[in-house]
């Protein structure tokens, strides 16, 4: 799992990207595996609800767990997705 996250600008509002691939991606990780799972987390410098830390430490809470994971690999559309957060 990788979250590049940060603050810029150039974000309007706190927004998340996903990605997933099956065959990895190199990202000189600790472990050195391939990545298989990325979430882009950005926000802008500041933000009067300041939800980036918070969400950011969410998003690890959800990630710890290996059921999480591999619900994330398998999903294929978008509904899905959603509706896996919205639980």
């Amino acid at each position: 799992i990788a979250i590049p996250h940060g603050r810029t600008t150039a974000a309007p509002e706190l927004t998340i990207a996903f990605g997933k691939s099956s065959a990895g991606i190199e990202w000189e990780a600790l472990d050195g595996e391939p990545v298989h799972l990325v979430f882009l987390v950005i926000a802008p410098p500041y933000e009067e609800n300041n939800h980036y830390l918070p969400t950011l430490g969410k998003l690890v809470e959800f990630l710890s767990k290996a059921e999480n994971r591999d619900r994330l690999k398998a999903i294929d559309n978008f509904q899905d997705f959603i509706s896996l957060f919205s639980q």
